[in-house]
């Protein structure tokens, strides 16, 4: 079957849970015709207490991707995603990312300097002891957009040179963000 952007199904449709998510995937896709790119948490709503509703399920099972954070916090997205019987469906689920390193806030006694919570041994450890706002570390950021770029590209390969180039100029920006950051120290 010909693709093309007059085919409604050459159209991606993609739903972020958060506001980070779906700014990344906008300057990714930036552009590009055929990506559609929604957000289900508006800014300004509480996401921990966060409670679907039926036109999200529906747009959820409607959708060709669903990126979320995953861990803990996104107990209702997992319920959303079994509710919507979308079996098509591409989970990016950040917080399983390969790189993505959230901190350690299980104990307030001792800090990480490092960033991984790898080989540290707490007993009765539970992911809830783990920061999942990952999005606020930059080089988690850069992570997430090089993964959903990847995919976009497997996805959309017509359009594989935009995306990759949308993402390597929105790493810059990040990039020089870390450092305006690192100077003001």
């Amino acid at each position: 079957a010909p693709t093309g952007s007059d085919d409604d199904n050459a159209s991606i449709k993609i739903l972020c849970t958060l506001f980070p998510q779906y700014d990344w995937i906008r300057s990714i896709t930036k552009g590009v015709d055929g990506v559609d790119v929604s957000l289900i948490i508006s800014n300004g709503t509480d996401p921990h207490s966060y409670q679907p509703t039926a036109a999200d399920i529906m747009n959820i099972s409607k959708c060709d991707t669903l990126v979320y954070v995953g861990g803990d916090s996104d107990t209702w997205v997992k319920k959303a995603i079994e509710r919507s019987k979308n079996k098509e469906m591409k989970l990016i689920a950040l917080t399983e990312l390969e790189g993505i390193r959230l901190h350690d806030i299980s104990s307030s006694s001792h800090s990480h300097e490092g960033h991984s919570h790898e080989g540290h041994s707490h007993e009765g450890h539970s992911h809830s002891a783990l920061d999942e706002h990952l999005y606020l570390s930059l080089e988690n950021a850069i992570t997430s957009v090089k993964a959903i770029t990847e995919w976009l590209c497997e996805k959309d390969e017509e359009n594989a040179e935009r995306y990759n180039q949308n993402a390597s100029e929105y790493i810059l920006k990040l990039t020089a963000l870390g450092n305006s950051f690192k100077s003001d120290v």
